[in-house]
């Protein structure tokens, strides 16, 4: 879903999601979430957002369940004022695995992140369950300033045993949500008119901003 409002600017809002299980080529499946607002000039709101989730049900173990792995997690916000200028983005991508029979949940794998900017709520969260191992991992973030980002790229594999036969679910999801947004400034106008009395001439400056998430995901499941 993406929203666009100007009553002077410019502003774009896009999102988009997709999903893909192909239980014909080894029970693999991938899906996409993104989002993304821009704008530029006065007097503008711009905001998106986007789900997607793959759902794997009753996987039937009897010893061994597992699945590889990889994925992007990428939070991105820039502004060029930080008078007048603000933009927001937030994402989450979670690995759920439950007991099909209980609803106990027996793993789980997160990754968080919220940018604000200009503002100090800004964070960035990797919690793997112990029952995963990565094949490689980089991450990188930066916070502060006009333009911050959270992100990281990983592959991996998700392994369990189990000592009697046991009824799965397997839920993957990620969402995320950007938004973009003008602050009116009053003394920026009147200096603006007294500049043209005295001088004849003003010059406009052009404000631009972005904010964008994108969570990308792959992944194998594979039963033994």
């Amino acid at each position: 879903m993406a929203t666009a409002i100007s009553t002077g600017g410019q502003v774009t809002a896009d999102s988009n999601a997709e999903a893909k299980f192909n239980i014909d080529a080894n029970n693999s499946a991938s899906n996409l979430s993104f989002s993304q607002a821009q704008g530029q000039g006065d007097g503008y709101t711009g905001s998106a957002e986007s789900f997607a989730a793959i759902i794997g049900y009753d996987f039937i173990v009897d010893k061994e369940f597992s699945f590889d792995f990889s994925g992007l997690f990428n939070l991105k916000t820039s502004i060029d004022d930080a008078v007048t200028e603000r933009a927001n983005a937030s994402g989450e991508f979670l690995y759920k695995l439950l007991d099909s029979d209980t609803g106990e949940v027996l793993d789980s794998f997160k990754i968080s992140g919220n940018l604000s900017t200009i503002g100090n709520n800004d964070a960035f969260v990797f919690e793997p369950s112990s029952n995963i191992t990565f094949d490689s991992k980089t991450s990188d973030q930066y916070f502060g300033g006009t333009q911050e980002y959270a992100l990281t790229s990983f592959k991996g594999k998700y392994s369990r045993t189990f000592d009697k036969s046991t009824r799965l679910l397997l839920i993957e999801s990620k969402s995320n949500q950007v938004s973009v947004y003008t602050i009116p400034e009053p003394s920026t106008i009147l200096g603006s008119l007294f500049s043209c009395a005295m001088f004849g001439a003003v010059s406009i400056r052009k404000r631009k901003r972005a904010s964008s998430a994108t969570l990308l995901v792959n992944q194998d499941l594979r039963s033994v």
